[in-house]
């Protein structure tokens, strides 16, 4: 039985067909007709309730959001339990959660595919989407460069993921103590690309054509994002030729987005 808890657990034949479907505006195939699909959020969404109750519905299927204290993951019952649970009347089981042990536990079940919607660890749908847009707006990523700003987190792990399996090229700043590690730079590595790593959010972003700011406000006023912010500003037309963030934003750090470049966060 297969899963979805991280972007690489597609092969590149298998990631180029998932995103040549979302390019798609209809008819969609109906997957799910007839069929549930439980969508446990044990960390509240809008974006991705929303964007995952209408997917099941366009493929045909009813959708049925589940708060984590309605389950009590872990503490009312056990995660095992509770994935046996709703594999007894949905087709799959979709969950946004704090521990990647918990989408892994309820995946070793076997009951039904699991689907990440965000974890710690990886976040694959936002990668997935991230993929989409920039395949929309380049056509490819063969021999791109996207950098990223902020923390070495689920966010960051997941689109370095997607980059490199699409053939393009990460380049990764973050504020000291926030680096990827050794284990996932390998794993990025083994799908197809060697991140470069600093602390310096301009070199990042230099010659590259997408920026990603991922900061989300935390340590925002000494971080490598908002000095990005500042000196791309300054830089002008040499911005990267593309930018967005990563939202939720603070007010006053959306709508156009970072530097000079262009933001689809709203589009």
């Amino acid at each position: 039985m297969r899963h979805l808890l991280e972007v690489d657990d597609l092969d590149r034949n298998e990631l180029d067909d998932v995103l040549a479907r979302a390019a798609a505006t209809g008819p969609w195939p109906a997957a799910l007709a007839g069929r549930g699909a439980a969508l446990v959020f044990e960390k509240p969404s809008a974006r991705t309730r929303n964007s995952m109750e209408l997917a099941v519905v366009q493929l045909g299927g009813h959708p049925v959001t589940i708060r984590g204290d309605e389950v009590g993951l872990g503490a009312r019952e056990s995660v095992e339990d509770v994935a046996r649970t709703l594999a007894c009347y949905h087709a799959v089981v979709a969950a946004r959660v704090f521990s990647h042990d918990t989408v892994t536990r309820m995946a070793s079940v076997g009951a039904v595919p699991v689907v990440n919607l965000l974890s710690d660890e990886g976040h694959p749908m936002q990668a997935l989407a991230d993929a989409r847009t920039l395949l929309d707006e380049f056509g490819s990523l063969e021999g791109r460069t996207v950098a990223f700003v902020g923390d070495g987190n689920n966010v960051c792990r997941s689109l370095a993921l997607v980059v490199a399996r699409l053939g393009g090229h990460s380049r990764i700043a973050t504020p000291p103590g926030y680096a990827l590690g050794a284990a996932d730079l390998a794993r990025i590595e083994r799908a197809g690309d060697r991140p470069e790593c600093s602390d310096d959010p301009v070199a990042a972003v230099r010659g590259a054509v997408h920026a990603i700011d991922g900061a989300k406000g935390r340590r925002t006023r000494n971080s490598p994002s908002a000095g990005a912010r500042r000196r791309w500003k300054r830089r002008g037309e040499r911005d990267p030729r593309w930018a967005q963030r990563c939202l939720p934003g603070r007010e006053g750090a959306r709508g156009r987005g970072i530097g000079g470049g262009r933001c689809p966060a709203w589009a």
